[in-house]
């Protein structure tokens, strides 16, 4: 099973177009001294050719809320029938889950590295009782585990989701999925 990210996240994981991942090309906006880089929204010809290159490929996408610009990714690839994992909404959180994901993807049954990825994509922003380290040059910080032990983890802690068929993600965490939050204490179930 192959991955297929946008350029922008596979910058921030560090991850180059080899070893079953497949890199949507994006351009770079007009960069301004000081300020983050900025990016072109996707050309959905090159977003096909991706998606072509890698048909039982695994998107790992941010989600169209957080990235506009990479919209037509997912939009796309869940019209071709690829499995979509929706990214956390930062760069350098979205970057360490898609080197996951594609560190997991090698050798790995498809519906194992899905729900790992889900998994995966709410443990930034969760609460976790290990020890954290920084990730990446914006220092996001992670548990401190190798990335199989953080996968078995994972695969355990998954819950499904309330809302659609084949997502989930961690207790308390949006979809993987479909993003969907789950219900707050005290909402009618």
């Amino acid at each position: 099973m192959g991955v297929v990210i946008d350029l922008a996240v596979a910058r921030a994981a560090g991850l180059d177009p080899r070893g079953g991942v497949e890199v949507v090309p994006r351009p770079r906006a007009r960069r301004r001294p000081g300020r983050r880089v900025r990016w072109r929204p996707l050309d959905p010809d090159a977003v096909l050719a991706a998606l072509d290159a890698d048909p039982g490929g695994l998107v790992l996408a941010r989600s169209p809320a957080a990235d506009p610009g990479a919209a037509c990714l997912v939009g796309l690839a869940r019209l071709l029938g690829h499995e979509v994992v929706l990214l956390p909404p930062g760069e350098a959180a979205a970057g360490w889950v898609a080197a996951l994901g594609a560190e997991w993807a090698a050798g790995r049954a498809p519906a194992e590295v899905v729900r790992r990825a889900q998994a995966a994509a709410g443990v930034p922003g969760a609460p976790c009782a290990v020890a954290r380290r920084e990730w990446g040059e914006e220092g996001v910080l992670v548990p401190a585990l190798r990335p199989e032990a953080l996968g078995r983890w994972c695969a355990l802690a998954w819950r499904r989701c309330g809302w659609c068929a084949r997502g989930g993600s961690l207790a308390g965490a949006p979809c993987g999925r479909c993003g969907a939050r789950p219900p707050g204490p005290g909402a009618a179930a």
